[in-house]
């Protein structure tokens, strides 16, 4: 899982997921049904967002969000200190990003300060916010691409419901490639842009945090799609394998030279670690045509040397 981070409110994903699911599966969709707050009905969805939203890490857990047993008393009282944990971030920081996972944690935390103990984090510049905000919006806007494109099929008329699927089948086709096209040539540009930051003479203070949400977006579900699909394997693995690759140019060069601690390289390492095994179980898996779990990532490694 992700670090914990609060999504973009405005992304149809976010608001709706199985409008996102109907979508990528080809069925019809009828935006007159909506899943979320009623209140929000009548906002302008195409309202910027607040970039200092993005790292709003304030959440609640379920019981499902854990392996293990877990009563509803230590539940309440995980969230509770989890909750105050973060509101004491966000107060003297601007701008923290947690690097582990609260519910990872062993024991089960319940208080304020066992969290503080045993979740890293981090505190994000403003010019890594700003850089984390380009890579999402960049791809954000595939997103907004394939709904716009929905929006119009959906006011077409047709002569049946027949020639409706078949026309809607076919542009969703279309138009999904398109959307992951568009996130390989993103992480791509981005890496990119990561790998001449480090042969650049430039300040490179920013740069580990830098790679941490580049990582972070890469890694997170709510943004693309690149780990689901069967046919975009092989690609998606060169993907993760660039970015190792990238990541170790970056982790040999010396502390002082990156505003690194032995720390901060840990701390990292075990986020990595995390992701690796979210690919590996199949978090990003969805079921195929015939209800089973496909898993094309359960051995893609993503390794790098940090430390």
């Amino acid at each position: 899982m992700a670090p914990v981070q609060k999504k973009r409110e405005s992304e149809t994903e976010a608001e709706n997921p199985e409008k996102r699911r109907r979508v990528e599966d080809g069925e019809e969709v009828d935006d007159e049904v909506e899943v979320g707050d009623d209140d929000s009905a009548g906002e302008d969805e195409d309202e910027d967002f607040d970039p200092e939203q993005l790292f709003d890490m304030s959440a609640s857990f379920a019981k499902e969000d854990f392996d293990c047993e877990i009563t509803e008393e230590q539940l309440g009282q995980f969230n509770t200190g989890f909750d105050q944990f973060m509101q004491e971030l966000e107060e003297s920081n601007d701008c923290p990003m947690v690097m582990g996972k609260p519910n990872a944690i062993r024991p089960i935390p319940t208080t304020k300060e066992e969290f503080k103990n045993n979740l890293p984090w981090i505190n994000l510049s403003e010019s890594v916010n700003e850089f984390s905000d380009s890579v999402r919006t960049e791809i954000q806007t595939a997103e907004d691409q394939v709904e716009a494109a929905l929006d119009e099929l959906e006011e077409k008329e047709f002569e049946n419901d027949e020639e409706r699927e078949a026309a809607l089948d076919k542009t969703m086709e279309s138009l999904n490639r398109e959307r992951v096209e568009t996130t390989f040539k993103v992480f791509n540009k981005t890496f990119d842009s990561l790998e001449k930051a480090i042969q650049a003479d430039d300040d490179k203070e920013d740069l580990w945090g830098k790679f941490i949400v580049a990582t972070d977006a890469v890694f997170d579900e709510e943004v693309h799609t690149l780990f689901v699909e069967e046919q975009d394997a092989g690609r998606s693995v060169a993907l993760v394998s660039r970015l190792e690759a990238v990541w170790n140019k970056l982790a040999a060069l010396s502390d002082d030279k990156i505003g690194c601690t032995a720390k901060l390289r840990k701390d990292t390492a075990g986020m990595i670690s995390n992701m690796q095994e979210a690919l590996h179980k199949g978090d990003f898996a969805q079921p195929g045509e015939d209800g089973e779990i496909v898993n094309p990532h359960k051995e893609t490694k993503f390794c790098p040397k940090l430390c």
